[in-house]
């Protein structure tokens, strides 16, 4: 028996035709790694954003070329949101870019950004050693204000702090304005908003401090207010009174000094004489005069009357003691009325009346005349076709209260009903 050949070495003819299946050594695939130059990107602070920093704005410029790389990008995808301010004096804000799709397509080719931006203030000292350089506040901030009188050769002196009015122009008197001292001496900003402004305690007699809380006026286009205070100054020697005082209020409080100055207009109005009563006309003599005015006007009141028309009338009957007729136009103006003693008489002369009237204004008769019975019937002609016989295309119209509420009109030429 010979030796056994390798089936990986058989020879083609020694295996059946369309049954052969060589097998060969497998090799291992061994990944070759390329070498790429990859590194990854940090956020870096962009060169193509700029911010200046104001008193009363800050100004944020972006080149085109915002991420630095060839493509420009679209003006209206920028927005520059904004949060509170965060502490005292540092101001937060974010530069939003948001690309917009390529015009005609669904698609971009680049990525939104956002830039934060800060603004940072020094902060100013408050301790009364110089004037402040800077004559800008922050809403809610401690605006430092200081008042005093030159001795010279005069007798020591004390000043106060008489009154004070905040305006948006210099003058004075110009509105809106807000009083927040008033009262000679009382600091009433604190009690009006509960505000934190007072008077400081004196550390010389010739020099008065207070301290006001920053404020705007609502709906103020101004970035500016103009204080206007009057001053008033005494010896030393004279004591303080209801005319030279600085109180304040705290926590909603007055001292007594500032309670006995508001009390003292009340008090001076209560001890004055109650004015004499108005003596008040009878309703007779009201009543008299009034009728003697309107005989004054009566050919006016005439002419109005009787210069009124319509095309569309309603006459109607009202029963009080006696009866009134009357005709009216569509908006319910009186045209002319007569009164009775009776229903039904008189009415002839007052259609006569009423005829006459427009034939003599040279106005077109009526279409329409509305009345709450006795426009139509079944046989012959109604009373009251006789009696606009003047007005013979006059259509005359009946509500009728039922249900539906119908109204029934005559035709022009006959007496008969329709609906």
């Amino acid at each position: 028996m010979g030796p056994k050949l390798d089936p990986a070495y058989r020879s083609s003819a020694l295996s059946p035709p369309g049954h052969w299946n060589p097998l060969f050594p497998i090799v291992p695939e061994v990944q070759s790694e390329l070498a790429v130059d990859f590194q990854l990107r940090q956020p870096v602070t962009p060169s193509s954003v700029s911010v200046q920093c104001g008193e009363n704005r800050v100004l944020v410029e972006v080149q085109r070329d915002l991420f630095s790389n060839g493509q420009l990008i679209q003006p209206t995808g920028l927005s520059l949101g904004g949060c509170p301010v965060v502490g005292e004096l540092v101001y937060t804000f974010s530069l939003t870019y948001t690309p917009e799709a390529l015009a005609g397509t669904p698609i971009t080719r680049a990525d939104g950004a956002i830039v934060g931006v800060q603004c940072h203030y020094p902060r100013l000292h408050n301790d009364w050693s110089y004037q402040r350089p800077s004559y800008s506040y922050f809403l809610g901030g401690i605006i430092n204000i200081e008042a005093s009188v030159k001795q010279y050769n005069h007798v020591p002196l004390r000043v106060f702090v008489d009154s004070c009015v905040a305006t948006q122009v210099p003058d004075v008197n110009s509105l809106p304005r807000y009083s927040f001292i008033e009262n000679h001496g009382c600091f009433v900003d604190a009690k009006a908003t509960a505000s934190s402004s007072h008077f400081m305690p004196r550390s010389q007699v010739d020099k008065i401090q207070f301290q006001l809380e920053a404020f705007m006026f609502q709906e103020s286009t101004s970035p500016s207010i103009y204080i206007t205070c009057v001053l008033k100054a005494t010896i030393t020697s004279a004591p303080s009174d209801a005319q030279c005082k600085s109180c304040s209020f705290a926590n909603g409080l007055k001292n007594a000094r500032c309670s006995l100055a508001a009390r003292q207009p009340y008090l001076e109005q209560s001890q004055s004489e109650p004015q004499e009563p108005t003596v008040v006309p009878s309703c007779k003599w009201l009543l008299t005069v009034y009728s003697q005015e309107i005989l004054t006007r009566l050919d006016e009141i005439h002419a109005r009357i009787t210069s009124t028309y319509g095309s569309v009338l309603k006459m109607d009957s009202t029963k009080k003691v006696n009866y009134i007729h009357s005709m009216l136009h569509i908006i319910g103006q009186v045209l002319i009325s007569v009164l009775t003693a009776q229903e039904g008489a008189g009415l002839d002369i007052m259609v006569d009346g009423m005829v006459k009237r427009y034939q003599k204004a040279g106005v077109d008769p009526p279409a329409v005349l509305y009345v709450d019975c006795g426009c139509c019937t079944e046989v012959g002609e109604t009373k009251l076709k006789t009696r606009f016989r003047g007005w013979p295309d006059l259509m005359t119209c009946a509500t009728s209260h039922s249900k539906n509420w119908q109204i029934f009109c005559s035709p022009k030429a006959t007496g008969g009903r329709r609906a």
